[in-house]
């Protein structure tokens, strides 16, 4: 069962960065974890009373390169305290600003190994994505799937109070990361260098935004003429070799200030341009 969505402002997907991101087993999918602020991000946002409890996720996104060997490793602790079976899969993003409700499973070229297993209280594991086949993938640019990862609790049988046992709802905990395929033959480049590579023109009454490069882009922070870009069109990613337009109301002297999310889920420096 899955959490209604939700939009974090930046700033929060910031601080849940540093502090690590989670599964919370007293909400339904909410995730990414702040100790100090108690923040939840992607999911319905409420206070958790013990942030360092719930399955710590290392990382808000993962990449696999092509030319690494042995594929791609992802590594979760779980902090709750007592068992779970976690079902990890890989499947398609229908949508760029994908949400776990928003995945859909269905024919993919990779694995995760194991797909199921115990997952026992306080115990750290990993696990290994890897590529069955690539021939379905365009080796010039990235492709993004999702990383599912699925806790569903033990359930203890109660066999001396049948009648409170089977008014018990029991909830799995999802979660699904965007997974990057980096095939080998791409333009080796960092964050920040794909940042200064970014390009916005005012056609019309449009500001477009153009990403030259071979990677998926995503905002951080997004500004023109002082006016943010809202939340649910600041997260929807730019493909590859691709544009974005954002309507506009101003005609010159435009200044637009932006910064991207980069591997580990911060934010690159901020760059300005003003458009004449």
């Amino acid at each position: 069962m899955l959490a209604k969505k939700s939009r974090g402002a930046s700033n929060v997907r910031n601080k849940a960065a540093l502090c690590g991101y989670g599964l919370q087993k007293n909400y339904l999918v909410g995730f990414f974890l702040c100790i100090n602020s108690i923040s939840l991000l992607m999911g319905s946002a409420y206070a958790a009373p013990n942030a360092a409890e719930g399955i710590i996720l290392n990382n808000t996104r993962a990449f696999y390169n092509q030319e690494g060997k042995g594929g791609a490793g992802y590594t979760l602790t779980n902090n709750m305290g007592e068992p779970y079976l976690l079902q990890s899969q890989i499947v398609q993003l229908e949508k760029q600003n994908t949400t776990a409700s928003d995945a859909q499973p269905s024919k993919v070229p990779f694995i995760v190994l194991p797909p199921l297993q115990l997952f026992k209280g306080g115990e750290t594991l990993t696990v290994r994505v890897r590529l069955v086949d690539s021939s379905s993938l365009p080796t010039d640019r990235e492709s993004v799937l999702g990383l599912s990862l699925k806790a569903i609790p033990s359930k203890t049988v109660n066999s001396k109070d049948e009648t409170e046992q089977s008014s018990t709802l029991t909830f799995a905990l999802t979660n699904v990361l965007k997974l990057y395929y980096r095939p080998a033959g791409i333009e080796k480049l960092t964050y920040e260098q794909i940042n200064d590579k970014l390009q916005f023109t005012l056609q019309g009454k449009d500001i477009v935004a153009s990403n030259p490069t071979p990677y998926y882009i995503t905002f951080n922070s997004l500004s023109m003429g002082g006016n943010k870009v809202k939340d649910d069109i600041l997260y929807e990613m730019i493909p590859p070799f691709s544009q974005k337009r954002y309507p506009t109301t101003l005609t010159n002297n435009i200044e637009v200030t932006w910064s991207l999310i980069n591997e580990i889920g911060m934010s690159t420096s901020q760059k300005q341009l003003k458009l004449n």
